[in-house]
């Protein structure tokens, strides 16, 4: 067996093909998730079926079988300012560091490029809220108050209402009584698409008009030139995956997923990463040798020996063999300094590896307009 296992890890990638996921493949993407995080809640069927039709989920087939997907949304923030967020990455585990995640990242930025969006405008009544994260018990209760046992899957509903005033919630002296959940399609003449909507009887005529209300801006257009996502910094391929893409983060976030204490089975501390795809960093940058990175301060779990002028740290993310005792010790290290040199005006842009250790590159100068702003910062410290 043993022998047997080793051929399948080395197995060649052959014809793959992305394409865009539709409800038919709502059996093969959940085989896909459970592959790559055991004991992740499925995705609802209708949520699902409506991202699908938005143009924002792929799959890749290795001569027509499923063997890695992507659920897409696209959000509308505060500034009227689209993104498209991956909500989830997955490939099926005997596929796993084969490249497959590249190609679907990759074409989830191709999506994006060069595509208009004209930008939905909102007509708000005192009667309408956005709808929150932590408000997610409120609509299963409104959901389930109908007999309808299809509620939203808690990581699905965090993903679409963060970030996001598509998504309203009708209110009733201040109580929750409706919710509609919306994203933006990803074509040139875009529109909201609905996710899903529902209320207390007796306010389905008022949820009715908070929906029309939510509607395209035919005379403004904005273009989707961001991709965002987020990813537990302890899965050290992964972070390696999407700071290659040229992805960067200056966010942590601890504890995404557990509002009001829920657990979902998902790594809970998050870095966010987000991307211009048509800056010249993204479509560019200079990537340092190892040599490059030698004389670097670092920060490790023995030692720290960085100064708040230094322009370029390495923090540990990582170890080879690595055990829970080692995890936790990370994840404390990064909860107690992530945080911190993100406020001090440092982003993590790229990723080395020193002996058995992974280390985050952070940049106090990131300037995504400057394809080579890390190699100029490396090359000034070892000049003084």
């Amino acid at each position: 067996m043993e022998n047997l296992n080793n051929q399948s890890k080395e197995r060649n990638i052959g014809n793959i093909q992305i394409e865009q996921m539709n409800i038919n493949d709502s059996d093969s993407w959940w085989n896909i998730a459970s592959s790559a995080w055991p004991g992740v809640p499925r995705n609802s069927d209708k949520e699902l079926m409506s991202l699908g039709k938005s143009g924002t989920c792929l799959i890749a087939k290795e001569n027509g079988v499923p063997i890695a997907g992507m659920v897409g949304l696209i959000n509308l923030e505060s500034n009227y300012s689209p993104s498209l967020v991956v909500h989830m990455l997955g490939v099926s585990k005997e596929y796993q560091g084969k490249g497959v995640g590249k190609k679907l990242m990759e074409a989830s930025f191709g999506m994006i490029k060069e595509k208009n969006v004209e930008v939905p405008k909102i007509l708000l009544s005192q009667d309408t809220s956005l709808l929150l994260p932590e408000q997610y018990s409120e609509c299963v209760e409104i959901t389930k108050s109908l007999g309808n046992e299809d509620i939203p899957v808690q990581h699905d509903y965090i993903a679409i209402t963060k970030d996001n005033v598509l998504s309203r919630g009708l209110l009733d002296n201040g109580r929750l009584v409706g919710y509609t959940l919306n994203v933006l399609s990803l074509d040139v003449n875009s529109s909201v698409t609905n996710i899903r909507s529902n209320s207390i009887q007796g306010y389905e005529e008022k949820l009715s008009n908070l929906e029309s209300q939510i509607h395209v801006n035919k005379g403004e257009i904005k273009t989707i030139d961001i991709v965002k996502l987020t990813s537990d910094p302890l899965k050290v391929p992964n972070v390696k995956l999407y700071l290659g893409m040229g992805m960067v983060s200056n966010t942590y976030i601890p504890d995404l997923y557990s509002y009001r204490g829920a657990s979902l089975g998902l790594p809970a501390d998050r870095l966010l990463y987000s991307a211009n795809v048509n800056s010249a960093w993204v479509n560019g940058y200079t990537v340092p040798s190892i040599v490059e990175y030698l004389n670097c301060p670092k920060i490790t779990l023995e030692s720290s020996s960085y100064r708040s002028d230094d322009s370029v740290i390495l923090l540990e993310m990582g170890r080879e063999n690595s055990d829970d005792t080692y995890l936790k010790s990370a994840r404390d290290l990064h909860i107690n300094k992530l945080p911190l040199l993100f406020d001090q005006g440092y982003t993590a842009v790229s990723s080395t590896k020193l002996g058995d250790i992974s280390y985050l590159v952070l940049l106090a100068n990131y300037n995504q307009d400057d394809p080579n702003c890390l190699i100029n910062s490396l090359t000034k410290m070892h000049e003084n």
